[in-house]
């Protein structure tokens, strides 16, 4: 009997993951959709490459999320930024701002790609990642851009929930 039970749950798991990589697929398709018609309009817009960044952020960590070698830790703090991420409530609202919206979800997605860039194999990281490979490389330099680019203190309350729910405490 418990091997039937423990099938059923399997089953039950199996579906959901299925389920939530349909939707995520969906998100991501939408995302960087709506992304590309905002650029198209706002091409000299002094954010815009950072805003591209966006899906691919959202790509890497939900690829990573579903890698199974990953430790539960880590996808701990990926959900937490997956969920920071689609949330309509953040410290730069998207239903307000539009595609601009995304700078703080970028932001801390930067943040979080730099310490996994610290912790776990280059190569790792490097073969998860869809965008340019560039990127990669300059990470320090697109959050300090990014930051000279947000008001301080929004930038300060980034930083605040970022180190207190995704970056690991020594």
């Amino acid at each position: 009997m418990p091997n039937n039970n423990f099938k059923d749950f399997e089953n039950e798991v199996n579906s959901y993951e299925n389920k939530v990589e349909i939707e995520s697929d969906s998100f991501y398709k939408k995302l960087r959709n709506k992304i590309k018609k905002w650029a198209g309009k706002n091409k000299d817009n002094k954010i815009l490459e950072y805003i591209l960044l966006a899906p691919d952020l959202f790509y890497f960590f939900l690829t990573v999320l579903k890698d199974k070698d990953v430790y539960v830790d880590y996808k701990l703090k990926i959900t937490g930024y997956l969920a920071y991420f689609i949330s309509p409530i953040d410290i730069m609202p998207e239903m307000v701002l539009g595609p601009a919206g995304y700078l703080d979800d970028v932001l801390m997605g930067l943040l979080f790609l730099r310490t996994l860039l610290k912790e776990l194999p280059y190569e790792y990281v490097e073969e998860k990642w869809p965008g340019d490979k560039e990127v990669l490389k300059n990470v320090s330099v697109m959050i300090d851009n990014i930051q000279a680019i947000i008001d301080s203190k929004i930038f300060r309350s980034v930083m605040s929930y970022f180190s207190k729910n995704i970056e690991k405490k020594k």
